[in-house]
Order: C-alpha cells, then sequence, then structure tokens
C-alpha cells in the first residue's frame, strides 16, 4: 500500500510508519525528509546602486525601494559598458558615517524556506566588520546577516553568513537558532568582489563562494 501526507510548510520532518498483520504482530520503520519550498519566479529584490540620488530602485517585482544615508553616489563601478544595466557608477559606502540603504519591512525579505544574498563589493579596508546585508528586527534582533570579519575576530577573517530566524541576539553558540559560517580567506584591499551566501532550510546549512 501507499499513502501520501502533504505539509504545510518545507523543512525536515521525520516520518513513522507501523505495519501490522492479521495475527496482531507489527514493525515500525521511521525515515527523515526532506522537503524543500518552491523555486521562486524572480528574485526577492534587486538594487543596481547606480542611481545619482536616492531612492535606490528595486528592479524586482516587489517594489523594495530603498532610503538613502550618508552615501556617496556616482563613483567608480564594476563596469561601465553595462548596457540596461546602468552607468556603471556605484555607491561608496562608509562605516564611519554610517552609510547604508535601508528597506522596510516587508514579507518579501522573510526568512521562510530556501534562499541566497549576493553583492559585487569594492573592499578599502579589512581591518573593520562590514555587514554587506542585513535584516533587523528592533524587538527580536537580526534575522540574517551577510558580511566580511574583521582581521580582529575571534572567529577569524573572512566572509560570514548568519541565519536566526528573527529571534536573538547575533552569535554562533550552541542554540540551534544560530547559525553561523565563515570562510577563513583574506580578501584582497582595493578590487571588486562577487560574494554569495547560499542557505538550505531543509538542511539548516549555509555555503558561501
Amino acid at each position: 500500500p501507499s499513502f501520501e501526507y502533504k505539509y504545510d510548510n518545507s523543512g525536515l520532518f521525520s516520518a513513522t510508519v507501523r505495519a501490522t498483520d492479521n495475527d496482531g504482530a507489527s514493525d515500525t520503520a521511521s525515515v527523515d525528509i526532506g522537503v524543500a519550498g518552491a523555486i521562486s519566479s524572480g528574485p526577492s529584490v534587486f538594487y543596481r546602486f547606480n542611481e545619482s540620488t536616492g531612492p535606490s530602485i528595486d528592479y524586482s517585482n516587489n517594489g523594495l525601494d530603498g532610503q538613502l544615508f550618508n552615501i556617496d553616489t556616482g563613483v567608480s563601478g564594476i563596469s561601465k559598458n553595462q548596457g540596461d544595466w546602468g552607468s556603471g557608477e556605484a555607491y561608496s559606502f562608509n562605516a564611519s558615517d554610517q552609510s547604508k540603504v535601508e528597506v522596510g519591512d516587508d514579507p518579501a525579505l522573510d526568512v521562510t524556506q530556501n534562499f541566497t544574498l549576493a553583492s559585487w563589493v569594492y573592499i578599502r579596508e579589512s581591518s573593520q566588520e562590514q555587514i554587506i546585508i542585513g535584516k533587523d528586527d528592533d524587538t527580536n534582533g537580526r534575522s540574517y546577516t551577510f558580511g566580511i570579519l574583521d582581521s580582529s575576530s575571534v572567529k577569524g577573517r573572512g566572509v560570514q553568513c548568519y541565519v536566526n530566524g528573527g529571534s536573538g541576539n547575533v552569535g554562533d553558540g550552541g542554540d540551534p537558532n544560530h547559525v553561523f559560517h565563515k570562510l577563513n580567506s583574506k580578501l584582497a584591499k582595493n578590487t571588486w568582489h562577487h560574494l554569495a551566501c547560499s542557505w538550505n532550510s531543509v538542511e539548516e546549512n549555509a555555503s558561501i563562494y
């Protein structure tokens, strides 16, 4: 015989089956089943960071334009020959000025299944911790963060991808809600890097590229 059970959400589940014969003898078997979420038709957000003034336009279908704070615009970007991709200009962020692009809360930014965070970055200083992408909740702490660890970090220099799910503070302790991954390699300064973090919600781990 065969049967089917529908789970409401993606994730890793444990299923147990018991079989009983006419004499009353029975046995059980268990199996772990990974249920992956559906792949969306496009990115949740997509920014080119080449506008000369704010807002920063979201080129996804969600319209989540970002507000600019203390950002220098119009600096030289990855390429001047990108056609429809834009002018080849970029934003310049400065930690001392708390530069950032801020987007309001939206369900499109929630962590409910697999996702990837990616960005082109030009590193001018490698001795400071630098957040590239992050979602903060003023009440429950950070939901996810993707960035660069500073050279003095006890965890070692490299790239970090932190996924919390929206509760607690940043950390990589024994709490299963705090997942921390790093790539222990020194990123060269004064050059462009394409960095990405892919989160697997079934296995609850991340890969950094």
